[in-house]
């Protein structure tokens, strides 16, 4: 497993030492993706390894539990590593973006439902995302779905508040 490992190691330009401190089940998945040659899967193996491993001093230092961290997409992971990397005991701005994230995880489900490219929605104003996101929290499963899509419509023009 070592001689493997190495082959991994080395597509990631890390040592082995660094890789096997992860679970046996993650060391034999990024084996395989060595063996095929898949780098990117690799690379998406161990990032997402790294980013869960530092979830861990996250949820010690912001009170959140593990489960709602390994939730979130890498994105707000890495976001997260860097911020803790920067003031290492500050768990209220470490709570502040994760209540920040949560707050307009909806986004997604929201471009879906209007047929938008879902970085068209994240550049509009925070206060404007967490608006729909609320409004679909509050209305999904309560209203027929035209009702809601113009709801949601109607909020992203400026026609509701």
């Amino acid at each position: 497993m070592n001689d493997a490992l190495k082959t991994a190691a080395e597509m990631l330009q890390t040592t082995t030492e660094d890789l096997a401190r992860y679970p046996e089940s993650v060391q034999q998945d990024m084996i395989a993706a060595a063996a095929r040659n898949a780098f990117d899967d690799l690379h998406a193996i161990w990032e997402d390894a790294y980013l869960n491993e530092e979830m861990q001093e996250v949820s010690r230092v912001s009170g959140v539990s593990m489960q709602s961290l390994l939730d979130l997409p890498n994105a707000a992971k890495v976001e997260l590593t860097y911020l803790l990397a920067q003031n290492p005991n500050d768990s209220a701005a470490l709570n502040r973006h994760i209540t920040e994230y949560l707050s307009t995880a909806s986004i997604p489900d929201i471009a879906v439902l209007l047929k938008k490219p879902v970085q068209e929605l994240r550049t509009l104003p925070l206060s404007k995302q967490k608006e729909l996101c609320g409004t679909l929290d509050m209305l999904y499963g309560t209203v027929p779905e035209d009702e809601l899509i113009a709801e949601l419509t109607g909020i992203l023009n400026g026609d509701a508040s």
